[in-house]
């Protein structure tokens, strides 16, 4: 866990900027297959990951490579094997390496208007 916060911190300061103008889309299905695989293994149980049924990406680049940033919401299972209950998640989707980051799992990120928020304020421009 503390190695998925210190990826996450390091991987937001350094996010490209995202302009208003662009537009979000869905994930195509091996994007979702992606994002789901790598979400879960940020679990404490990657075998109780459940997701909603969007996932919002708006098209950039990191580092050269083409990426997408992603929001959608996941549910788990905690220490304790109870669900926690839908959390919003947002992350880098690499499309060569066809590998996500997850930047940032918080309470807020619950619908599709502060997904959107969260993935303009990437950038106030």
């Amino acid at each position: 866990m503390k190695r998925f916060i210190l990826v996450g911190i390091i991987l937001f300061c350094s996010l490209p900027n995202l302009t208003w103008g662009q537009q979000a889309s869905y994930l195509t299905g091996w994007e979702v297959d992606v994002v789901k695989r790598d979400m879960s293994n940020a679990l404490n149980d990657p075998e109780s990951a459940r997701f909603g049924n969007r996932f919002i990406s708006v098209d950039t680049t990191f580092e050269g490579m083409k990426s997408k940033y992603v929001c959608g919401l996941i549910n788990g299972r905690n220490a304790f094997g109870g669900y926690t209950g839908f959390k919003g998640f947002v992350g880098v989707l690499l499309i060569e390496g066809r590998i996500f980051i997850p930047i940032v799992v918080e309470d807020y990120l619950t619908n599709q208007d502060t997904c959107l928020e969260a993935l303009r304020t990437l950038s106030p421009n």
